[in-house]
């Protein structure tokens, strides 16, 4: 799993939990912009940006109604499961699944945004 490798590159503690907080299709799809959470207790939650930049396809399943069955609600962040970044250039499709959704994403380029940074993941 690839969340390893974006908590190493941002340099935070490990053994945290990850979460999508909001979703952004920017330019009719062409990057993909997930909102994210990364906490360890007792630290503040850090917030960063994954962004998918030219996107060729985009794959979503919503799940969102299996916690609304189960938990009478469905919760405003998304706990991520799995994350495997894929391969850019439109190699490998990445696949993201959450306790609400999961999404394949064929993309050219993956990039992180935090403090006023921006890291890229080959």
């Amino acid at each position: 799993m690839d969340t390893k490798r974006i908590i190493e590159t941002l340099g935070l503690v490990a053994e945290g939990d990850l979460a999508i907080t909001d979703i952004q299709m920017v330019q009719w799809g062409r990057d993909l912009v997930f909102e994210c959470r990364y906490h360890t207790a007792p630290d503040e939650p850090v917030q960063f940006r994954l962004i998918f930049q030219d996107c060729r396809e985009i794959k979503y399943k919503v799940y969102a109604h299996i916690s609304m069955h189960e938990h009478g609600q469905v919760t405003p962040t998304a706990d991520i499961a799995e994350l495997l970044l894929g391969k850019g250039n439109h190699r490998r499709d990445a696949n993201i699944l959450t306790n609400h959704f999961g999404v394949t994403v064929s993309y050219g380029q993956v990039v992180c945004e935090w403090q006023d940074q921006e890291y890229t993941f080959d």
